[in-house]
């Protein structure tokens, strides 16, 4: 027999009066939501979008589901792998059938697998042949250079552009690093933090006194792969949504949050698009019959990082100046046998400023689930550029750019159908930037919590993770006081 604790019933109808509100219904605010409706506390989900999950987006391309955003995850953290065991959607989870990766861009336009024993594409040996097919001669000579030098850098080089430009020069950097970083995500290898990329590899090179060295013994483990949902990512958003809904959690779509504001009594007022601001001119349909929104006992803001900082700026003096970058992305179905003379690997990592495109994926080759052959194209914008452009313009250039990154020929007649889609590129966790970003997001005042990409750093197993632990402290907090609150963030 389960003892149930005596304060059982009280902490339950103290649990059902407080009332959480939670602003953004993208991936992370759907995991904090259930986290905190699952023990018992009265939610309201407020998006600005007229569906849920963000940048986790599914829809219907050329007669079959496409994953438009996020079409995979980690393995690293076992966060998403959990929640999708919870969600009973394991029997779906599949793994890359090809995860072959390449260079695009290279010097005459060629193109060369990335380097099979190689770390954030730090080679473990210059002289190997897939390292000398990219850098040439010369360039493996001037990589060799590192295991001639003396460890100077050890603890002191954290920038991974920077480390690897003087220990193996520039051709490894630009050639080998870079694409991967830009490509993946949108950032430059100097303004990446080596140990955060690549954990261990600073200890490694301690004990071994040369980068290349390090990156062999780090080489020689396994590292965590990919998974991805058949049928698919959408699957986690529907569930989560269905959950919320048994929970009896108020989710409400069409409904932008202009402002956050501390009351006398220690709530929070969440004011939402007002009857004045048409919501039709901003293509949006307001909610019906929705019912007054009470003042919350604590507010999760799991917005993009400009929405984000709108809302948390009057209240904390944080900056409103978004570090976020676009992410111009095509998505093209092509006629099944439009790419089967294709050589290349599924994954095209671009050599930056070689071409308009950031990088592709040929998502039938790496999963080979889809319907067709699905290939994405992206392209990364700064401050909106291009981002004004018509889409059949930016369809027409992402097939242009499939053609020449997959050396295939490409023309409309192999176009079956194509969506577009821009979402703010957050930057990673392994940024140099990213720890004094999280530091001044956390800055809030008690019962404000802040989650999301920007926060936690992009991908998928971060962010969940970090929804799911923020979540947790916010629950603690007001149902158990600062006490509970601290317990939880200490563990």
């Amino acid at each position: 027999m389960v003892d149930v604790p005596e304060d059982m019933p009280e902490l339950a109808a103290q649990a059902h009066a407080t009332h959480v509100v939670v602003v953004g219904a993208g991936i992370a605010g759907l995991v904090a939501a259930r986290e905190c409706a699952k023990v018992g506390l009265r939610v309201t989900v407020l998006e600005a979008q007229e569906r849920l999950g963000g940048i986790v987006e599914t829809a219907d391309v050329g007669g079959g589901p496409v994953d438009l955003g996020v079409t995979c995850w980690s393995g690293r953290t076992g966060a998403v792998d959990a929640l999708v065991g919870e969600l009973d959607l394991s029997d779906d989870v599949i793994a890359p059938r090809d995860g072959g990766q390449w260079i695009a861009g290279l010097p005459g336009g060629a193109a060369a697998p990335m380097p099979a024993d190689s770390i954030a594409g730090i080679p473990s040996n210059p002289w190997a042949e897939d390292v000398r097919r990219i850098v040439g001669t010369r360039g493996a000579w001037r990589a060799y250079v590192d295991r001639l030098r003396p460890p100077l850098t050890i603890g002191q080089e954290r920038s991974l552009g920077r480390l690897v430009t003087h220990r193996m020069g520039r051709r490894v950097r630009d050639l080998i690093v870079a694409p991967p970083s830009v490509s993946g995500f949108g950032v430059d290898p100097d303004d990446i933090d080596v140990e955060a990329v690549a954990p261990g590899l600073s200890a490694a090179f301690t004990r071994g006194g040369t980068l290349s060295g390090a990156v062999g013994q780090l080489a020689a483990h396994e590292r965590p792969g990919l998974r991805s949902l058949r049928g698919g990512m959408t699957q986690i958003v529907d569930r989560i949504g269905a959950h919320l809904a048994q929970l009896g959690a108020d989710v409400r779509t069409g409904t932008p949050v202009t402002s956050l504001t501390a009351t006398e009594d220690g709530r929070w007022h969440v004011e939402t698009a007002s009857a004045g601001d048409d919501p039709a001119a901003r293509g949006e349909s307001a909610p019906v019959d929705a019912p007054p929104l009470e003042d919350a006992h604590a507010v999760i803001v799991a917005t993009d990082e400009a929405t984000a900082r709108m809302l948390l700026a009057p209240l904390t003096g944080i900056s409103t100046a978004s570090r976020s970058r676009h992410r111009d992305t095509v998505t093209l179905v092509l006629a099944a046998s439009a790419l089967d003379a294709v050589e290349r690997g599924p994954v095209m990592h671009v050599v930056p400023g070689s071409r308009a495109a950031s990088g592709l994926v040929h998502e039938s080759a790496r999963w080979g689930e889809a319907h067709g052959q699905v290939v994405h194209v992206w392209f990364d914008r700064a401050d909106g550029a291009g981002l004004a452009r018509d889409d059949a313009d930016v369809i027409a250039e992402a097939l242009a750019e499939a053609s020449a990154l997959l050396d295939v020929p490409l023309g409309d007649g192999d176009l079956v159908a194509a969506e577009r889609r821009v979402y703010a590129l957050s930057l990673p966790a392994a940024a140099l930037d990213q720890p004094a970003i999280r530091a001044e997001a956390r800055r809030t005042p008690a019962g404000l919590a802040v989650i999301g990409g920007w926060v936690s750093g992009s991908g998928l197993a971060r962010v969940v993770g970090d929804a799911r632990a923020e979540a947790e402290r916010v629950r603690r907090s007001v149902l158990w006081g600062a006490e509970g609150a601290s317990n939880a963030g200490s563990r």
